[in-house]
């Protein structure tokens, strides 16, 4: 007998629901969440290493990986090769020596002059004096020097004597200051010696001109001490500045080293410094 189309249908009463273990489901879930978390350490930690790995190698390799040594060596040793006369490279030293020493004695002149005490202001004078004297050794040296250009030694010439002129105005400056203090003093009492009395400096005529056009016959106030120091620090300040400008830029004044010479070498990828203490980093190409 054929089954009927009764027999083909499903009854849900004849269907048992499956028994399910939950607390076996849970530790599935669970297992399965611990996989992924350990899953995602050991690829976290990976991660780490690679960076760690890779700043190692970026400090331990940084020279050659940031800058192109071999070009930069081959092109500072020609320049090196090209401006290492000792005589021009020692004058430059001394004279970024002195710029150093200069701008420390800023500060203090503008608290001694003209608010000091005449002895603090004799002491300032001094220390030009010496300041001076180190500066005409460098002029000195410089002669001797074989620079690059023809128009190099006249540029070296026109800034030693502005050099000269403004210490000299300066210490003209001081000197009235002085006097303003203590009258009794009067400009020159103290001193070793006036610029007419040592020779003169380059430019001293022309300092004694520019003052004497605006202050010969009349005597200075406080105020005015006040706006010539001022315009006098700005002005040596800006010549030393200028110096080393002339000697850091692309077309280096020094020429090379006569032959026989020996010839200058930097102690250090930031320039040499002169074995008497008196030079400077700035000496450097």
């Amino acid at each position: 007998m054929a089954p009927s189309e009764d027999d083909n249908t499903l009854d849900p009463d004849d269907i048992e629901p499956e028994d399910i273990d939950l607390s076996d489901a849970l530790e599935d879930v669970e297992s399965a969440e611990q996989e992924r978390h350990r899953r995602g350490l050991t690829i976290g930690a990976g991660v780490a290493l690679v960076i760690i790995a890779g700043v190692a190698t970026l400090v331990m390799y940084r020279d050659t990986i940031f800058e192109p040594d071999i070009p930069v060596e081959k092109g500072e040793k020609q320049v090196i090769d090209q401006t290492d006369d000792p005589q021009c490279r020692r004058m430059i030293a001394k004279v970024m020596h002195l710029r150093d020493t200069f701008f420390a004695m800023e500060t203090r002149i503008e608290s001694v002059v003209p608010d000091g005490d005449p002895e603090s202001m004799s002491d300032l004078l001094d220390e030009l004096d010496q300041l001076e004297m180190q500066l005409r050794d460098a002029e000195s040296v410089g002669k001797k020097a074989n620079l690059r250009f023809d128009r190099s030694r006249k540029e070296l010439n026109n800034w030693f004597e502005f050099a000269y002129n403004e210490i000299s105005i300066l210490r003209n400056l001081i000197r009235r200051a002085r006097a303003l203090v203590s009258p009794s003093t009067g400009p020159d009492a103290g001193d070793a010696g006036t610029a007419g009395e040592t020779g003169g400096a380059p430019g001293d005529a022309v300092s004694a001109g520019r003052e004497t056009s605006s202050d010969a016959g009349s005597s200075m106030s406080i105020d005015d001490v006040r706006y010539q120091r001022d315009k006098t620090l700005s002005t040596l300040h800006d010549a030393f500045e200028k110096f080393r400008v002339w000697h850091t830029s692309s077309l280096h004044p020094c020429g090379s080293n006569e032959e026989g010479e020996t010839p200058w070498r930097p102690d250090s990828r930031d320039g040499g410094l002169e074995a008497d203490g008196s030079g400077s980093r700035d000496a450097g190409p």
